[in-house]
């Protein structure tokens, strides 16, 4: 029976190969070595390399999914309450980010075909946000600068600072209020 406290093990060591040794240098042979269990033991959770980077995006995109949806019933009731809660995740780093930026990193190198997990995923969102009764392009404003300050932290490319981070929360806040629909 697989357990999901080893399936988190070896997705952390994946984590720890990428961003210790490089994304090409993602092996199922250095997954084991680094979460001290046998090949073997990998091949049971994930029998090719691919079949590892899916879970490494899948596991990142449902935190999200949890992280944003817990965010929304937060939010009062009414327009622009999922946008609302969206931007609410920039507003603090997040350490998972991370971790699912060595995933999408070692998809980009290995089979971009993997970035599907992702594209499903924020298309889905991106449909609930043009549902939340405002503008549908401050929505996606809103999703294209939540993706920049995330890939700028994941990337290490000279991600906000706290106050800047703030600055923008509040900004498109603004953006949001302003654009409800009647």
């Amino acid at each position: 029976m697989r357990k999901p406290e080893k399936l988190e093990e070896l997705l952390h060591a994946a984590h720890n190969v990428v961003v210790r040794d490089g994304v090409t240098r993602l092996t199922l042979d250095l997954v084991a070595r680094e979460a001290g269990v046998s090949k073997g033991a990998v091949l049971y959770y994930f029998p090719t390399k691919n079949a590892l980077i899916g879970q490494m995006l899948h596991t990142w995109m449902d935190c999200h999914q949890r992280d944003w949806h817990a965010a929304i019933e937060k939010q009062p009731e009414g327009p622009g309450r999922k946008t609302r809660a969206l931007l609410s995740l920039i507003a603090t780093p997040d350490a998972m980010d991370e971790r699912g930026g060595a995933g999408m990193l070692a998809a980009i190198a290995n089979d971009p075909e993997l970035l599907s997990i992702l594209r499903e995923k924020i298309g889905d969102w991106q449909g609930q946000l043009a549902d939340d009764d405002i503008d549908p392009t401050v929505a996606q404003l809103v999703r294209f600068v939540m993706d920049g300050v995330k890939f700028s932290e994941i990337m290490g490319i000279n991600p906000p600072n706290n106050e800047t981070r703030q600055l923008l929360v509040s900004y498109l806040d603004q953006l949001i209020l302003k654009s409800e629909m009647p």
